[in-house]
């Protein structure tokens, strides 16, 4: 046999060495991507000024806002009963969060979040509550605390952060949504705190910085916690110079992430939630292209709720209560009527007005007729207890005289609508107007409650009435299978003993 030819050896060498190539270039981009990949990356980053001189505060720095102690921004902001103050807020957050250390499911971020809606007395008129308390996600389950406080930026929640907010905690999942209000900056809004938001507004990479640096923050007094940071959402279509700056900011910070292999980070781009194909705004988002609907929230329930399902953990105090279904009620103005607002939206964790009524021309009301607030639920429960929000002493922002529930007679009948299960006098303090008002028969809960019944010499007001089951869980299929046959092996084992003998 003759040598193959030089000619021939080109044949075959040909493939050998294109193959070695694509080899080589294959093993080049893993070893890239191993070089590239740092569990660590987000933790380690560090920032730097990117505009000196410039007036505005830096987004990856630790500051206090100028308006802490401004009651004027409250009506814009959406604080209320008795909140309304920047500090006011981030103290009763604490306060919310030195109550249940073992939550185990924390959002934090600016009015986003703030907006999920009133979370222990913190009334926030926020357009999420339905799906906070609703059946399918429930966050209460998890003792889930709302850390979100309108207007904020990245560097006042890494100000929180470094001072109590998340002292004391050890949540399975910390959401953060942040970073909008960095790109914004005031132009002739009245009444806004324009010293917090100086012109120019952040630039996209000073946004970023911002993000991971509050991750950071959070991961320094949550070693353990997972953080899902979600996407900075604003703009109303492709064109706006916002959804531009938005957009960049959420590249940058995706790929911070793509690139720190840290199992404790996610990073979620729920953006696509609030846009049409074309890149307008859906239904799911306001007009301003910033704030979700209520549409809105319950498909960024959806979105979260894999990550929620995965580290949230349950809390063992609130795991068992969840809030009765929408109730329907009936509201008897004895008065009047042109003044009186009808009840709606009760027992459902959505803090709009529910009822008020019974002005009668001065703060006195009239004890003569007295106004009544009934509210049917769904069906017969046993209540772990009743919990009313009082809307406090504006309305609309009208200040309204003797607005409080002193005096107020609350009772929970049964499902006859007559035998009264628990009654008591309201009293509250008219300082904290806005708080939840508790009453749990003294910790036995009323059992076979149907209605819930407000009755008030005087000018009733009040926000949200709900009322907390019992969670009774009824037995499952299994479990009745399990049941049947130890009946079935007691009954064998009563029959072959009394044949023994």
């Amino acid at each position: 046999m003759s040598p193959p030819s030089a000619a021939g050896l080109g044949l075959f060498a040909r493939p050998l060495l294109l193959f070695a190539l694509i080899a080589a270039s294959l093993f080049i981009a893993s070893s890239a991507r191993r070089a590239a990949a740092d569990p660590n990356y987000i933790e380690n980053l560090t920032f730097f000024d990117r505009s000196p001189g410039s007036p505005r505060a830096k987004p990856y720095a630790s500051v206090l806002r100028t308006d802490s102690n401004d009651s004027s921004f409250a009506s814009l902001a959406g604080w209320g009963g008795g909140f309304d103050t920047w500090q006011k807020q981030f103290d009763h957050t604490k306060a919310l969060g030195a109550s249940y250390p073992s939550s185990g499911l924390v959002f934090i971020g600016d009015s986003v979040t703030q907006n999920w809606g009133n979370v222990d007395g913190r009334q926030v008129n926020g357009g999420g509550a339905n799906v906070w308390y609703s059946a399918q996600y429930n966050y209460t389950q998890y003792g889930a605390l709302n850390f979100g406080i309108s207007g904020d930026q990245t560097q006042n929640v890494i100000y929180r952060v470094n001072h109590g907010q998340l002292d004391g905690l050890d949540p399975g999942l910390v959401v953060l949504m942040i970073g909008t209000n960095n790109l914004y900056a005031p132009t002739g809004n009245p009444g806004f705190p324009t010293a917090d938001y100086p012109a120019p507004a952040h630039t996209s990479e000073e946004v970023a910085d911002g993000v991971l640096a509050t991750v950071q923050a959070i991961h320094n007094k949550l070693p353990n916690s997972h953080i899902l940071a979600l996407s900075v959402v604003r703009g109303l279509n492709n064109s706006d110079p916002d959804r531009i700056a938005a957009n960049n900011a959420d590249a940058l910070i995706a790929q911070a992430f793509n690139t720190d292999t840290n199992p404790l980070f996610d990073y979620l781009d729920v953006t696509s939630n609030f846009r049409n194909p074309d890149g307008t705004i859906n239904a799911n988002i306001s007009g301003d292209g910033v704030h979700p609907t209520a549409a809105g929230y319950s498909a960024l329930a959806q979105s979260i709720a894999p990550f929620v399902t995965q580290y949230a953990k349950v809390d063992p105090s609130s795991a068992v209560v969840n809030v009765a279904l929408k109730g329907t009620a009936q509201w008897t103005n004895s008065v009047d009527g042109l003044f009186s607002h009808f009840a709606h939206d009760a027992i459902d964790g959505n803090l709009n007005t529910i009822c008020h009524s019974d002005f009668n021309g001065s703060s006195g009301g009239n004890s003569a007729t007295p106004d009544s607030l009934t509210i049917s639920l769904d069906k017969a429960y046993d209540l772990k207890n009743v919990e009313i929000v009082n809307r406090g002493a504006v309305d609309g922002g009208q200040s309204v005289s003797d607005a409080r529930l002193t005096g107020v007679l609350l009772q929970v009948l049964g499902q006859n609508g007559i035998d009264v299960l628990f009654s008591t006098t309201l009293s509250d303090d008219p300082t904290l107007l806005g708080e939840t008002h508790t009453f749990d028969n003294s910790g036995q809960g009323i059992k076979g409650a149907r209605f819930i019944r407000l009755t008030s010499n005087n000018f009733l007001h009040v926000a949200e009435i709900r009322a907390n089951v019992a969670a009774v869980p009824e037995p499952d299929a299994l479990m009745l299978c399990s049941i049947g046959f130890l009946g079935l092996c007691a009954v064998w084992t009563r029959r072959r003993h009394s044949l023994l003998r």
